[in-house]
């Protein structure tokens, strides 16, 4: 029953982050690792966060959405820290399917 809008930032900064991640793994992962075939993005000429600014430059944008993802959920509770919640940001980054 509470209202959701404090929520937005986050949750926007969390599927950007999402996103941001799936381009890269496009571009870096194996099919195998995968579970789907890798490189279909530039296959398709997809406009990726990756084929927009660069391998490096994409990473470091990823990494910066998973901490303003983390900062903006640390100012909505009293103890982040004892939330899965906050560490979700690190886990997208990190995730390798």
């Amino acid at each position: 029953g509470q209202d959701p809008a404090p929520w937005r930032s986050y949750s926007l900064s969390l599927g950007a982050l999402f996103q941001a991640t799936d381009d890269l793994l496009d571009a870096t992962a194996t099919t195998k690792e995968l579970g789907k075939t890798a490189g279909k993005d530039a296959e398709a000429g997809k406009a990726t966060l990756v084929s927009c600014l660069g391998m490096e430059e994409a990473h470091r944008f990823a990494q910066s959405l998973s901490k303003k993802a983390q900062d903006e959920f640390a100012g909505l509770c009293h103890s982040p820290e004892d939330s899965p919640l906050y560490n979700l940001p690190d886990f997208l980054l990190s995730r390798c399917r």
